[in-house]
């Protein structure tokens, strides 16, 4: 940028820092404003973590596109108005101001950056490298975020990640979740991820009315510590199916609702489409499951009325975005039917769950008669009655570790499959 219109910049930003101080950000959410946070805000753990007081830059060039740009330099910024003297650290809080004139900010995709809460507002369309951020980010309607990879959330504090857009808001690559107990993200709106989720700890909380979707390149994991919180009206679900492999990988707790947050409307966990041929036939890998619940893990409902307010195990009804991970579409062949099967090998706290889409024999328990204990659960659009979607699965159903903190599942074999009850 040139430097007479760079100087015009720069004294445009100034003039707005009054404005933009009055705005909620990430750093400043304002959390007892209602027209910007709803009522159920007092219930998250993010709005009782305390942060320091630390360092706001603001982004100096808005309104200009940058490929390249190094965000480390302190030339990049303003600090109270003026051109900073350096560049953010892991306490520092950046806002990519708001502008008319949209503008795409990109780094260097080898380029690494620590910084503490983010905010990006309308028009900014920022993609980052490697990014770490230890606290909030927040995407304002109108603007776009990007990151490579890197992590969200200081292990030690509850954050959350919110965008305001309707459409689904992109993370690419790898999302890592490593929290210490009690510690959360909370995510807000919707998002979509561009490849696996690893849930190594703590808890991520999908919001009210919001909804989480990772990718169909690789299956997911949960491992055992993690737990994935389902609020009211939240979904979670792939966006694709993997063919002779399972989607889902459950060593942790999926929890739908809680104690402080029952479910007050139904809540939906997506399960991809698999074929009853294969499930039978043994052709497949993995016995042909969309979901397996190892012994380790479990699914615990929490409903503020089970009749109404339920968790909702179903097809996710998306075709493959991706073709990577040897996904083989969200359409059945020719002659064939959706339908989902699932290996709940773990502890199973259900009052107040509906199965939808499932194939006959796809509900896979090592005890059917378990189910007695279930309360308030509906069968809905299924592909048999009810007592013919249960099967009995002989097989240990435990975690093998693959070397590190990699586990994956042992031989899922059809011969262990009794397929009714």
């Amino acid at each position: 940028m040139k430097l007479w219109m760079r100087s015009i910049a720069l004294t445009l930003i100034a003039s707005t820092a009054a404005v933009l101080a009055a705005e909620p950000t990430a750093h400043a959410p304002q959390y007892d404003n209602r027209e910007v946070w709803p009522a159920w805000v007092e219930k998250t753990d993010f709005i009782r973590e305390q942060w320091d007081d630390g360092r706001v830059l603001v982004y100096a060039d808005a309104g200009e596109s940058v490929r390249g740009v190094n965000l480390s330099a302190g030339s990049s910024w303003l600090e109270d108005g003026k051109p900073a003297n350096k560049g953010p650290d892991g306490n520092t809080d950046v806002v990519f101001p708001a502008s008319d004139k949209k503008y795409r900010v990109s780094m260097d995709r080898k380029q690494g950056l620590h910084v503490r809460h983010v905010t990006v507002e309308a028009g900014a369309d920022i993609s980052l490298g490697q990014l770490v951020i230890d606290g909030n980010l927040w995407v304002k309607k109108g603007g776009e975020f990007r990151r490579i990879k890197g992590d969200f959330g200081h292990p030690d504090k509850s954050t959350f990640c919110r965008s305001d857009n309707e459409g689904l808001q992109f993370i690419p690559n790898m999302q890592v979740h490593k929290k210490n107990k009690g510690k959360s993200t909370e995510w807000i709106g919707h998002w979509k991820q561009g490849d696996d989720v690893n849930i190594f700890s703590g808890r991520l909380i999908v919001a009210p009315d919001s909804s989480f979707l990772p990718t169909d390149r690789r299956p997911q994991k949960f491992y055992p510590g993690a737990e994935l919180v389902l609020c009211s009206g939240s979904t979670f679900s792939l966006r694709g199916n993997q063919h002779d492999q399972v989607d889902l990988l459950v060593g942790g707790k999926i929890l739908a609702g809680t104690p402080q947050r029952p479910l007050t409307k139904n809540a939906t966990f997506g399960v991809s489409y698999k074929s009853e041929g294969g499930a039978r036939s043994g052709r497949t890998k993995a016995g042909d499951v969309g979901l397996v619940l190892f012994k380790e893990g479990s699914i615990i409902v929490h409903s503020a009325d089970p009749k109404k307010a339920r968790l909702v195990l179903k097809w996710h009804e998306r075709p493959n975005e991706s073709r990577r991970g040897g996904g083989y579409g969200g359409e059945p062949k020719a002659g064939g039917r959706h339908g989902i099967a699932m290996l709940l090998a773990g502890e199973l706290k259900l009052d107040g769950v509906v199965f939808e889409d499932v194939l006959p024999g796809g509900i896979l328990l090592p005890d059917p008669a378990a189910r007695a204990s279930w309360k308030n659960v509906t069968y809905r659009d299924c592909h048999a009655p009810a007592d013919k979607l249960f099967s009995r699965y002989k097989g240990k159903a435990e975690l093998t570790h693959g070397g590190g903190t990699r586990w994956n599942l042992g031989k899922l074999d059809s011969a262990d499959i009794v397929y009714g009850n």
